[in-house]
């Protein structure tokens, strides 16, 4: 089929389908749960724990990946594991069988995000696709199945929801099929060699960097639409807020193109860490309409300059064949576990001081970008572990 021989648009029907899933889980699963009989305790700690499995399932299926020296075949294997494993969730009732469906749901197609980004930065350094774009209408996917999912779901019951991301998923599984069989030479001594990155100074450096600037978005995340709605906005109108700041993203993503040739990684997640600055302490002080619009604009420095800056230092400092095992610890650490120890502090300091939350939001992206300035004197475009 010459129309799907662009790398660029296998990749992005990839994406598309990939980011759709999350546009229908992410906010309505729950919902899928509250109709099968489990109460919030309960759906907080099936949440929980499917996000505790998924630090191992990103780092086991990275260093599997870089072990065998392949993206593709992985691919195919998780998303009709992902597909069956799904649709296993039709026969559970009781609590327990919906906890192990969602673990075993959660070691297929969660290790699926960071493989796929692998992937796609082996097709950045191999045949110049615009990881911008892939991750801009991603992005923009999301978005349309969150909207749409939430206009069919209107009226109907939670089984919906189940139904509509089997659908997807089945999608997602086709499109595995057509990506490119990109490969780099197997790197025995897995264990070893994830120990070494791990144990890098400089790859280090940049873990915290990365944690801290995308742990400084815990408290937007967490409890930003509380404070906004204490402030007297609808919710209407937070809808649209969270819309300006996810439009941000996406516009960043898809001109990405004309300014990672210009900006080296580090600059760009530093340049996040000084947006986060002055965005977390206007939010702790503005709770005007005009000012919030302004300061959920800067969401596409705070979050796309770091995760673009991100990428692109993985595919310059890490060698192709350890680049599954960087991308899981990537996932695994900063945006995992990471998120998880800033969203429980964030939470903390809310409760008892309210908006000062995002005053310690503001310090982390500072401690972020100055981590990633440190970094950048340590490193001059190098492979860091070779």
């Amino acid at each position: 089929m010459p129309v799907l021989s662009s790398p660029l648009l296998r990749y992005g029907l990839f994406f598309v389908a990939l980011f759709a899933i999350g546009g229908i889980l992410l906010p309505f699963w729950p919902t899928w749960m509250k109709g099968r009989g489990r109460d919030e305790a309960e759906i907080g700690l099936i949440l929980a724990s499917a996000m505790a499995i998924r630090t191992f399932a990103h780092v086991g299926v990275g260093m599997l990946a870089d072990r065998i020296g392949e993206r593709r075949r992985p691919l195919i294997a998780l998303g009709i594991a992902a597909l069956l494993t799904h649709a296993l969730f039709y026969p559970t009732i009781g609590f327990w069988s919906c906890l192990a469906v969602a673990l075993l749901t959660a070691c297929a197609l969660s290790p699926m995000y960071s493989l796929g980004e692998s992937a796609a930065l082996l097709a950045v350094r191999a045949r110049g696709v615009d990881y911008g774009r892939l991750r801009g209408v991603g992005s923009i996917a999301f978005i349309v199945a969150a909207l749409a999912a939430g206009w069919l779901l209107e009226g109907l019951s939670g089984e919906w929801v189940l139904a509509m991301a089997l659908v997807m998923l089945a999608a997602l599984v086709g499109t595995t099929f057509l990506l490119p069989d990109v490969r780099v030479p197997p790197a025995p001594g897995r264990r070893r060699r994830l120990l070494a990155l791990i144990a890098n100074p400089r790859f280090l450096l940049f873990v915290f960097a990365a944690w801290m600037l995308h742990g400084s978005h815990a408290a937007l995340y967490g409890f930003s639409t509380l404070h906004w709605l204490d402030a007297g906005h609808d919710k209407t109108t937070i809808g649209i807020l969270w819309g300006v700041g996810v439009a941000c993203e996406v516009t960043l993503f898809l001109f990405a193109s004309r300014v990672t040739p210009r900006i080296s990684p580090l600059a760009l997640m530093a340049l996040a860490g000084a947006g986060g600055v002055v965005r977390w302490i206007g939010l702790a002080e503005v709770t005007a309409l005009p000012g919030l619009v302004l300061l959920q604009a800067l969401h596409g420095a705070t979050f796309g300059l770091a995760h673009l800056g991100a990428m692109m230092f993985l595919v310059k400092a890490i060698a192709p064949e350890d680049s599954g095992s960087a991308q899981g610890v990537y996932a695994a650490l900063p945006q995992a576990i990471g998120m998880g120890v800033a969203m429980a502090v964030a939470g903390f300091v809310y409760s008892h001081h309210g908006a000062a939350a995002f005053l310690l939001m503001a310090a982390m992206s500072a401690a972020g970008g100055l981590a990633a300035l440190a970094l950048r004197r340590r490193w001059r475009g190098e492979v860091i572990l070779g």
